[in-house]
């Protein structure tokens, strides 16, 4: 027999109690129940023990050892992870695609999807998107820590893999960010294509030294603009 639940998060609690439950309409030991999904059994035990959230995939396979509903466990998976996340001081905020407005929207609304379906690893998304490389690691990586802009189709492909039902809204939201951003772009050209290269600090060192080369600057080459991306266009994008 199992050790009393010790005092923890309701949410945390409910999906403890739920897994002991199962485990006991099943009549399994733990042993038995590792046998039947090759995880091992102080791990499948630790998982009713109420004292951290285990992970989504212990919790997929202590249910389906016990012949119990994946859905229903999923569910409560989600809830204790989301939890315990904000109890870390992560805030919940209010994901609405029809907000939003710009790519930096986008980032916020991705990172905030993925804490609602119970912050999964990045491996575990891939692998809800198909696992075919839908959605890379180091790619969805970059995109939340907002080194990088999602493609519309790794976009949906990481809504759909947040269990997010009304995908073409959020379809229709990267549309709106990728509208803007293709303004600020022209805007941005336009002026840093009326840019001389004595008004770049960076240019006027090159020309100094004898070695400027016109669209090589990072700073004020309209030509280095798309490849930049997210650096110098941020400061046209805020007054746009």
């Amino acid at each position: 027999m199992q050790n009393p639940i010790r005092a923890c998060e309701k949410s945390l609690g409910a999906l403890a109690l739920w897994l002991r439950a199962q485990r006991e309409r099943a009549g399994l030991t733990y042993a038995e129940m590792a046998d039947a999904t090759g995880r091992n059994a102080t791990t499948l035990a630790r998982a009713a023990e109420g004292r951290n959230v285990p992970t989504s995939a212990t919790v997929r396979a202590y249910a389906t050892a016990c012949a119990a509903d994946v859905g229903e466990a999923e569910k409560l998976w989600k809830k204790a992870r989301a939890a315990a996340v904000a109890a870390r001081g992560g805030k919940m905020e209010l994901v609405r695609p029809e907000y939003i407005r710009d790519f930096a929207d986008i980032h916020a609304a991705m990172v905030e999807l993925r804490r609602r379906c119970g912050q999964p690893s990045l491996r575990e998304l891939d692998l809800k998107a198909g696992g075919m490389g839908l959605l890379p690691p180091s790619t969805v990586s970059l995109i939340l820590r907002r080194k990088a802009r999602p493609p519309r189709a790794l976009f949906l492909h990481f809504v759909v893999a947040c269990d997010v039902t009304r995908v073409s809204v959020w379809a229709d939201a990267w549309d709106r960010a990728n509208g803007k951003q293709t303004r600020v772009l022209k805007h941005a050209k336009a002026i840093l294509q009326e840019l001389r290269p004595e008004s770049c600090p960076r240019c006027q060192a090159h020309l100094f030294k004898g070695n400027y080369i016109p669209g090589e600057c990072l700073i004020c080459a309209s030509g280095k603009i798309e490849e930049n991306g997210m650096g110098i266009l941020d400061m046209f994008a805020k007054n746009n």
